[in-house]
């Protein structure tokens, strides 16, 4: 069978319909090859251009006036030093590119193009030598492409991945910590349930149920304490796993709420809740935002002073952006060094007053899932503390902490 070919002689020649009745064009075969290759020049999404051993534009297709704001027209004649924004970069290109031993594509380069309007963008380039018969360079032929779309997307890729792994080791030195205090809590009611279980083993082989009976309460006691250690502690943790359902959240309303219902716990201890009048509405989860009212206002109220009438102030201001909010009180007052700690899961800053030390880590993670931050200032011991934390107005663009 014989072999086809689509390669056309250059002998050959071609019938073009015209369009005309009876009609036809003829084209030698080198016209076919010009209409070949100008139809692919002028299709070439990106800018492209020839230019001769002077580096003069001797062509340029359409995709030019889009990526540089020339007409080709405009640049026939012209060399390529109208692109550069640097001329050093015109220059050394020229050494690089421009020379007898230069015999084919170098590697792709960047450099800085100015466009008609003066507005100056990053480019690649990829250049070729167009190489004669008798192996003379002929020209160049040059591809430019407008790369700040993409420069911007890699930078932001690369500020994402940065961002990630920040907060991967934040969270690695978290739970580091944590695992460090979960330890250090738990142990010691673990050792008290051992030794009272001891101890009253021995008193019912003794048969002294009424001291047995004793001991039993103080084992019930330390279970009792390491299951509200290990709720805390399941509270922090779902915090960072669970969806978060993200609504129109008026904070007046959930300030209010959760005094009225501390209110019992409030007059007990002795302290005078002071909420504003008004407060803005902002987008968040309205269980977290109203827990972090809970813990804060139950914080004051167990760090209150004794011989001083006690209070707790709301304060909020707003700005276009985020919403800052203070918890004023007159309490017993956080020193200074202890002032960054308190957030951490477990830190307790009394033995004598109840609780995990999860309440502040809780209300700190709450707020990071927001995208907030909260802090704590105070002159001291017995001068009172405010405790102050940001809220975003909107969460829109914002992923969980």
């Amino acid at each position: 069978m014989k072999k086809t070919t689509n390669k056309i002689p250059d002998t050959a020649q071609t019938r073009v319909e015209t369009g005309d009745q009876g009609d036809d064009l003829i084209l030698s075969p080198l016209r076919q090859k010009e209409l070949l290759l100008q139809t692919i020049f002028d299709a070439l999404p990106e800018a492209t251009i020839f230019v001769d051993s002077n580096r003069k534009i001797i062509m340029a297709n359409p995709a030019v006036e889009k990526v540089i704001g020339y007409k080709p027209a405009e640049l026939l004649g012209r060399t390529t030093s109208m692109f550069y924004a640097n001329q050093e970069d015109y220059l050394e290109q020229g050494r690089l590119r421009y020379n007898k031993a230069q015999k084919q594509a170098g590697a792709p380069y960047h450099v800085n193009y100015r466009r008609k309007n003066g507005e100056v963008f990053p480019s690649e380039t990829i250049g070729a030598p167009i190489i004669g018969e008798k192996g003379e360079t002929l020209g160049h032929l040059g591809i430019i492409r407008d790369i700040t779309e993409e420069l911007k997307h890699r930078e932001f890729r690369l500020r994402t991945n940065e961002e990630l792994e920040k907060r991967v080791v934040k969270r690695t030195d978290e739970l580091r910590m944590l695992t460090r205090a979960i330890s250090h809590d738990i142990r010691s009611p673990m050792v008290a349930i051992s030794g009272f279980a001891n101890l009253t083993k021995r008193q019912l082989q003794a048969g002294n149920t009424e001291k047995a009976a004793e001991y039993a309460d103080r084992i019930s006691d330390a279970v009792d304490w390491v299951q509200t250690l290990l709720n805390d502690l399941s509270e922090l943790l779902k915090a960072s796993e669970t969806e978060h359902h993200i609504t129109r959240v008026n904070l007046h309303s959930i300030a209010s709420k959760v005094a009225d219902v501390t209110q019992g716990l409030a007059c007990s201890a002795g302290v005078r809740i002071i909420v504003p009048q008004t407060m803005p509405t902002i987008e968040g989860n309205q269980t977290q935002l109203r827990r972090i009212f809970e813990n804060l206002i139950h914080n004051a109220c167990k760090f209150k002073r004794e011989e001083v009438d006690s209070f707790l102030k709301i304060e909020v201001e707003e700005d276009p952006d985020q919403v800052t909010i203070r918890l004023i009180d007159n309490g017993i007052g956080v020193e200074e060094e202890h002032q960054n700690s308190i957030f951490r899961p477990f830190v307790r800053l009394s033995s004598e007053i109840e609780g995990s030390g999860m309440g502040l880590a809780i209300v700190r993670r709450f707020i990071e899932i927001h995208g907030g931050k909260i802090w704590v200032e105070s002159e001291g011991e017995n001068k009172g503390a405010t405790f102050i934390f940001t809220l975003p107005r909107s969460r829109r663009g914002r992923e969980p902490g």
